[in-house]
């Protein structure tokens, strides 16, 4: 009798889904937090989120044309890159972030 080690898997082939494990996009914190709503749950941030977005942007067009574009454009790229840091220390994080 010789212990083979398991095969390795197929190129392409889908991990094994453990509790805790990270997916693309925070699916499975959703789906863990929110198990019979996950799709309900991500269309409301998403709901939200493009709410507002749709508000917000008339006031930011009407402070940068005051006070210039630099200022809100480095902000912007500022305020997305800043969850990078918090989303690699914890993948709670990612449904804040999405």
């Amino acid at each position: 009798m010789s212990a083979e080690p398991p095969p390795e898997p197929a190129a392409g082939a889908m991990r094994e889904k453990r509790p805790g494990a990270q997916t693309a996009r925070g699916v499975s914190v959703l789906h863990e937090t929110f198990p019979q709503h996950t799709f309900l749950m991500n269309g409301l941030i998403q709901g939200v989120k493009g709410l507002l977005s749709f508000l917000s942007a008339p006031l930011i067009i009407a402070l940068s044309n005051v006070w210039g574009r630099k200022p809100f454009l480095i902000s912007t790229v500022f305020f997305t890159c800043f969850p990078i840091p918090p989303m690699r220390i914890s993948p709670w994080i990612w449904c804040y972030f999405r």
